[in-house]
């Protein structure tokens, strides 16, 4: 009897790890992303990423009608449809940047998987015209309608970064996109060198974030703002 009551823990334990590595599988591999950048306008900001499966998962970041983590099904024809127009474009023939002289514009950046490594496309502005109605495509998905919501274990946290001399805060929201690091203001209006921002992080993993934003050469000086804990 107690031997019983003493294996039944056990047991729950090792039913919810199996749930959790079948959810995990289920998700299955990537097959495209697409990171859509702030601007300084109501451009909206999202990530989008398109998995072998058809599954979608897409973070919505900012000015857009829904608000964080979804996900939506595409049916078979679809998925097949842009598994085809990828296959058939050779995206790995295209540069891995493509920038213009403009100010302030979103910048666009694809991810295609092949054999589990991405390949990074990158634009400021527009890409050559294959690339672009991909992109537009991928964009529609993002702005339509039935996305179910997808609860994120992140919690978030504010940091105020001092960036070396000359370097644009794209450079650093490119870097830490993974972590959804997205600007909250400019503190120093002179220089635009000294930032407050935003990133998402699983609780326990705080520290290994600072860690990599104190070694980006990128990066003069870093501080976690703890008033965004005492307003929470």
């Amino acid at each position: 009897m107690n031997r019983s009551i003493l294996m039944l823990p056990l047991m729950v334990m090792a039913i919810t790890c199996t749930r959790k590595t079948q959810s995990a599988a289920a998700q299955g591999e990537k097959l495209i992303e697409m990171d859509k950048s702030p601007c300084f306008g109501l451009c909206p900001v999202y990530r989008l990423t398109v998995y072998r499966d058809g599954l979608m998962k897409m973070d919505a970041k900012q000015n857009m009608k829904i608000s964080g983590l979804h996900t939506l099904q595409l049916n078979k024809a679809d998925i097949a449809s842009l598994r085809s127009k990828l296959e058939k474009m050779g995206l790995e023939k295209y540069q891995e940047e493509y920038r213009e002289p403009v100010a302030d514009a979103p910048s666009t950046e694809l991810r295609y998987y092949i054999d589990g490594k991405p390949k990074r496309i990158f634009t400021n502005f527009i890409f050559p015209a294959p690339l672009q109605k991909i992109t537009e495509e991928l964009d529609q998905w993002a702005m339509g309608e039935n996305w179910a919501k997808w609860i994120d274990p992140r919690i978030k946290k504010e940091f105020i970064l001092l960036l070396e001399e000359g370097v644009p805060l794209s450079n650093i929201l490119q870097k830490f996109s993974e972590q959804d690091m997205m600007p909250v203001r400019r503190l120093d209006p002179a220089t635009r060198q000294y930032w407050l921002v935003t990133c998402l992080v699983m609780p326990g993993e705080e520290k290994s974030l600072m860690e990599q934003l104190r070694k980006d050469a990128e990066i003069r000086e870093v501080q976690e703002n703890r008033t965004l804990e005492e307003r929470q």
